[in-house]
């Protein structure tokens, strides 16, 4: 799927330590965000903390959900995916909010 960059609305998303921008028809919305805690080979203490975002845009009347995760360096990227047509009803709702 080829992401947009030239739209009224963008997204700032990391990629490794490059940030690019994801475009959008909408004010990006953030759904949800939550951390993942990486552990030692032993378990035996954390290491690092992956954070995981994701975002709901819109391109050419499509919802596009993008997940974008943070952990520093290489584990910093990201991913598109365009969601079925019956989530334009979900889109349409969170606009009118």
């Amino acid at each position: 799927m080829e992401v947009k960059k030239n739209l009224p609305y963008s997204l700032e998303v990391w990629d490794g330590n490059k940030i690019s921008l994801v475009g959008s028809d909408i004010e990006p919305v953030k759904l949800t965000s939550w951390d993942e805690e990486i552990l030692a080979w032993d378990d035996s203490c954390i290491v690092g903390i992956l954070t995981h975002n994701l975002w709901l845009v819109r391109q050419e009347g499509k919802p596009i959900v993008i997940e974008q995760t943070i952990g520093g360096g290489k584990e910093n990227f990201w991913e598109a995916y365009e969601l079925p047509k019956l989530t334009e009803v979900l889109l349409n709702e969170i606009e009118e909010e």
